[in-house]
């Protein structure tokens, strides 16, 4: 009997441990089971989830050195909220993500590396509205995060260019001058009209029409001039332009093209300024792209404006001075028929010029 007994309380002391380990071990299982459901419950892991997920896409976006994008879709069954400044992400529920306990936060790199801006606005469902799509966009110098559920006006444009970050920023005591290209005296019956399109518009009442437009509206960067006069379509050879505008900071040539779907920066390939050129043209190409889906085709075009002079001593190019910021712009088809951005509004495409020169000024 005791040694029956003494078995029975050996097994009792072998067997009590281990089911005291099984309780623990239950225990803990069902406490991370319950930590599991309850993150199925509030979506803590998704928001998490994208907050990494949307930071490191940024981080990379500033790295890359070509146009890029990230496109998030499926995002509606959550009816997340997205919040942005220029170092952190935040996923949420609602509205205000202060109220959510199990909000999704990321930080990642501040503004700007490499000149880079990052337009950034908080994308919070209004009324009905669900975000299903969230894009994460390079195009050129700007990244944008934004969504077509919020922004009708938002679009994918990879036809950006990557500016150079050399700049000689313009301000109110500096001038700029503007070449309406071309010009035509109708008293005298002088000069050159440019190229001609249906309906007789008229390449040199064009880049007028333009350059007025540009004088009323540049001098909130810098004072304005013109290398021909402003109010009426008037014949002015190439070495009076270049002599009057010996006193310019900077020069912004306008001429029409013939070739659909185009806008061209010419720079001096010679110009103590070339880079700055090349990015006062690139700016103004890409607020062109960005404004007319229809142009498809955006290039700098470097020219020797020596040779230019030597073999053609009336070349417009040479009004691309060596010691001066300056761009040739050659925009668009004046023989296509309308709806044609060259030929519509003057005055929208000199407002799109403007945006660029202010791009310019900026980062």
């Amino acid at each position: 009997m005791k040694l029956l007994n003494s078995k029975k309380a050996l097994i009792e002391i072998t067997l009590t441990p281990t089911f005291i380990t099984l309780l623990v071990l239950g225990f803990i299982l069902l406490s991370l089971l319950f930590k599991i459901s309850l993150i199925g419950s509030n979506t803590q892991f998704e928001k998490n989830a994208l907050a990494i997920d949307m930071g490191i896409a940024i981080d990379s976006l500033y790295a890359t050195q070509c146009n890029a994008q990230y496109v998030y879709t499926g995002l509606a069954p959550f009816n997340f909220s997205y919040a942005t400044d220029p170092e952190i992400i935040e996923v949420f529920e609602g509205k205000d993500p202060a109220k959510d306990d199990s909000k999704g936060v990321f930080y990642f790199t501040e503004d700007g590396p490499g000149g880079i801006v990052f337009h950034h606005k908080d994308l919070i469902p209004k009324n009905k509205t669900i975000i299903s799509t969230v894009f994460i966009l390079k195009q050129g110098d700007e990244i944008f995060f934004d969504s077509p559920q919020l922004n009708k006006k938002f679009r994918t444009n990879f036809n950006i260019l990557s500016c150079p970050n050399e700049r000689i920023k313009l301000t109110k005591s500096d001038t700029i001058f503007v070449d309406p290209g071309h010009g035509w005296d109708n008293n005298k019956s002088l000069g050159d009209k440019g190229q001609i399109g249906p309906a007789n518009h008229i390449e040199s009442e064009i880049t007028l029409d333009i350059a007025k437009v540009l004088r009323g509206t540049l001098n909130r960067v810098s004072k304005v001039e013109s290398t021909r006069g402003f109010t009426k379509d008037t014949n002015m050879p190439i070495a009076k332009k270049i002599q009057n505008a010996q006193s310019a900071d900077a020069i912004i040539s306008v001429h029409v093209g013939s070739k659909d779907n185009t806008a061209l920066a010419y720079f001096n390939v010679n110009s103590k300024k070339k880079k700055q050129s090349i990015r006062l043209g690139c700016k103004i190409l890409n607020e062109l792209s960005k404004e007319y889906p229809e142009i498809k085709n955006i290039a700098f075009v470097p020219v020797n404006v020596e040779n230019q002079a030597r073999f053609d001593s009336s070349s417009p190019y040479q009004i691309l001075s060596e010691d001066k910021v300056a761009v040739l712009l050659e925009l668009g088809n004046i023989k296509k028929p309308t709806p044609n951005f060259i030929i519509d509004d003057q005055r929208d495409l000199a407002m799109v010029i403007l945006e660029g020169v202010e791009k310019y000024n900026v980062g």
